[in-house]
């Protein structure tokens, strides 16, 4: 009998981001940046805020128009995006409340990674929160500790702070 050893090959695995249960987010596309997001863990797919405008065809593809109202405030000075539909799907609300929604791919800027994540289009007017992050987005990079919130955002203004100190 040999003595060879067998190894086995294993995946490496990403370390994986500690998130808060809300984080900062920037859609740096559209020049939008610190944006309140919910971590929502019982959401599959991740949500944003907005008022629909219509949709086009141009040149075969489908497209939706929309102004996104992630704050309040911001709604007077929002610009209208105009990007591919991907799907249309019926989505279920918490409540109960089944709707057909648009489904667009949008780029969101985390804790310095910028990340391709799916969106449905909605009017959250009546929720507290304006910005979903679901599991999808979540799906092998973040896990959550519902105690903290705003992690990335602390962490980049510490780093600032640290950086305009002069040396002693």
């Amino acid at each position: 009998m040999s003595d060879l050893k067998i190894s086995k090959k294993k995946k490496v695995k990403a370390e994986k981001k500690i998130i808060g249960r809300k984080e900062k987010i920037d859609l740096p596309e559209f020049n939008l940046v610190n944006l309140d997001a919910k971590i929502d863990t019982g959401a599959y797919s991740s949500s944003l805020h907005c008022r629909i405008k219509g949709e086009s065809i141009i040149d075969g593809t489908a497209y939706v128009c929309f102004i996104p109202l992630a704050k309040k405030y911001r709604a007077r000075h929002a610009k209208e995006i105009m990007v591919p539909i991907t799907k249309r799907k019926v989505v279920k609300s918490s409540s109960g409340h089944a709707e057909e929604r648009y489904f667009v791919t949008l780029q969101v800027k985390i804790a310095d990674m910028l990340i391709e994540t799916e969106f449905s289009l909605t009017d959250r007017s009546s929720m507290k929160h304006t910005i979903l992050l679901g599991r999808k987005f979540l799906k092998k990079r973040f896990v959550v500790d519902v105690s903290k919130q705003y992690i990335f955002y602390n962490q980049s203004k510490t780093r600032k702070l640290a950086l305009k100190k002069p040396a002693s």
